[in-house]
């Protein structure tokens, strides 16, 4: 903790710091059931992921605090607050179907992230110079089953009248 700092303000990063540990260690928690028990439904598995993705957006924003770059967490915490307005979203009406519409969403940023990791790709040699040549995002085959991948799930029936859309 950065000693400069008032009581106040290291009272609020300690107990954001709490926060996160008790958010981080729950999800952990739930997922390893989740994941032995093999019946939960998918929108809980979504759930509990985007939860855990706010935690590990709070996480971010404390270790910058803590570090005195606050100017710097500031979009970390506008992604967070965005985050949680997803969940919040999700949770209100229609669940099932507006989980399946934000795993979709996620799949297709995924696809357009993977897509401009191959050569042929015009962004490709505007960050090529960013990848490690050890990293697998350097190799083509790699990339390319990925992308394989992605694009097989988003064929699945119910996935695919959503891509649709």
């Amino acid at each position: 903790m950065r000693p400069y700092l008032d009581l106040e303000t290291q009272g609020k990063l300690i107990t954001l710091e709490k926060v996160i540990q008790y958010g981080d260690a729950l999800t952990t928690e739930i997922l390893q059931h989740l994941s032995r028990s093999r019946s939960a439904p998918d929108n809980q598995i979504i759930h509990i992921l985007l939860f855990r993705k706010i935690i590990e957006k709070l996480d971010g924003a404390f270790i910058l605090m803590n570090s005195g770059s606050e100017n710097n967490a500031t979009s970390i915490l506008r992604n967070a607050l965005e985050n949680l307005m997803y969940f919040m979203y999700i949770q209100k009406e229609d669940t099932e179907h507006r989980c399946l519409y934000y795993y979709v969403g996620t799949l297709v940023y995924e696809l357009s992230y993977y897509r401009m990791l191959l050569p042929e790709s015009i962004k490709y040699k505007h960050i090529k110079h960013l990848i490690k040549s050890t990293s697998p995002l350097a190799k083509k085959q790699w990339v390319e089953e990925k992308i394989r991948a992605l694009e097989q799930e988003l064929e699945g029936p119910e996935l695919r009248a959503i891509y649709n859309e």
